[in-house]
């Protein structure tokens, strides 16, 4: 083949992809303004921004190189990393121009350098920033790690809840204000954050052997899970796994998962605009996409005011580091 048609070809692919971005990032733009009117009361602020499109333009095109290596390298890594572009990072530089971190320069700066540090990370490792481990090699850790995790779930629920289990998703409130009381180890708290991602995987993995009886059992610590504290992202884990078990087809392939977000946050847009409903961007838009982004700013603007912690309420203070926060940050 040619080198100009080779050229050719590879301008064109780039500029599909440009293309494909930047319409998601304008859906992106459009759900943030219908975020901020729906909750606005949890001080999510939009300001409207002419110039928010040309800025978004301007990044993709600094970023494309990155964008363009874990779209298309076959690998685990390169699906996890185009994962977190469309639901992580383009999400945070779309609340950041439109008014989120208080639209503050630096909350834009400070999040794109972020991630040129990890996706410079991502494209030196050659794709392989998680590396494929053979299950052979790893597989007496890897069961010690997931009965260590779900040992902790049980310790939890039933030193703290009662052995409580919950199935209701909106009541929850009453949970959650329970659960800032619990004084547990750090250790544990740190296993059982883990839970709500580990153990998805860990049940998807188990049906993909044809096994029964264990997807069974971990379904249940899922639920035991979301007993303690009634975090809906429990839940959502579980339902997005499931989801990417069950329609491989819209998942697997970068582009493909482009193609099927930014249909969805159509879907959301037309359900706003034109039934009033807010169902689908609750899930999708708010829970999904913009509350992360969201709690992001919240950090920025509470140590942009006060000082940092720097992990002493972690493993530090096991060195004597005192806090300068009395309570949990």
């Amino acid at each position: 083949m040619p080198k100009n048609k080779k050229l050719l070809i590879l301008f064109l692919k780039y500029l599909i992809l440009f293309i494909g971005l930047m319409i998601y990032q304008h859906l992106l733009n459009i759900s943030y303004e219908n975020v901020s009117k729906i909750w606005g009361y949890q001080k999510i602020r939009y300001i409207q921004n002419e110039y928010a499109l040309a800025i978004q333009a301007g990044i993709t095109l600094a970023f494309i190189p990155f964008f363009k290596r874990a779209f298309d390298a076959n690998s685990i890594s390169s699906t996890v990393v185009s994962i977190l572009i469309l639901v992580s990072m383009l999400p945070t530089i779309s609340l950041a121009v439109n008014g989120g971190g208080g639209g503050e320069l630096n909350f834009l700066i400070l999040s794109l350098l972020y991630w040129l540090t990890f996706l410079t990370t991502f494209y030196i490792t050659r794709s392989q920033l998680f590396p494929n481990f053979r299950i052979a090699r790893v597989r007496l850790l890897e069961k010690f790690i997931v009965w260590l995790v779900i040992s902790s779930v049980f310790f939890v629920s039933i030193t703290y809840t009662g052995f409580r289990l919950h199935v209701g998703v909106w009541d929850v409130y009453g949970l959650r204000l329970e659960a800032r009381e619990y004084d547990m180890p750090i250790i544990v708290a740190y296993l059982l954050s883990s839970a709500n991602y580990l153990l998805p995987i860990v049940m998807i993995n188990e049906i993909q052997k044809g096994n029964k009886l264990f997807p069974a059992f971990i379904s249940f610590v899922i639920f035991l899970n979301f007993g303690i504290a009634g975090a809906k992202s429990v839940m959502l884990l579980l339902f997005v796994s499931l989801f990417c078990y069950l329609f491989p087809l819209f998942t697997r392939n970068p582009y493909r998962l482009l193609i099927s977000l930014t249909s969805a946050l159509v879907i959301a847009i037309c359900e706003f605009e034109y039934f009033h409903s807010t169902v689908f961007n609750f899930f999708l838009t708010f829970r999904t996409i913009f509350l992360p982004a969201h709690i992001h700013t919240i950090y920025y603007d509470f140590f942009s005011r006060n000082e940092f912690d720097l992990f002493r309420q972690g493993f530090l203070k096991f060195t004597g580091w005192e806090s300068p926060y009395p309570e949990n940050i």
